[in-house]
């Protein structure tokens, strides 16, 4: 799963993104609103997007590569073993 959440105030933010990517749906409560991608093709299609223009700064890159680590765990269908469960725990350990 995939969630960008920020305040309340930003829900025309969150809906222009929304309907840029043309995927996930938005959550409102209490002060948050939040962009949701829960299908795996949506996700990938996210990471391919970003892949090759992701130039944040070290930390956030970094976190960015965790993310498509974990992504492709479940890709490979190896999140389902406990091995693989495992390395996701520790990747998003390490993660900010």
């Amino acid at each position: 799963m995939f969630t960008l959440a920020e305040h309340i105030r930003d829900l025309n933010l969150m809906t222009n993104i929304k309907e840029t990517l043309k995927m996930g749906k938005i959550y409102k409560q209490n002060f948050i609103v939040a962009l949701t991608i829960t299908k795996n093709s949506e996700i990938n299609t996210l990471i391919n997007m970003f892949k090759s223009k992701f130039l944040c700064g070290a930390v956030k890159k970094l976190n960015f590569e965790d993310f498509c680590k974990i992504q492709e765990i479940i890709n490979s269908g190896l999140h389902k073993t406990e091995e693989g469960l495992n390395n996701i725990k520790i990747i998003k350990q390490e993660m900010n």
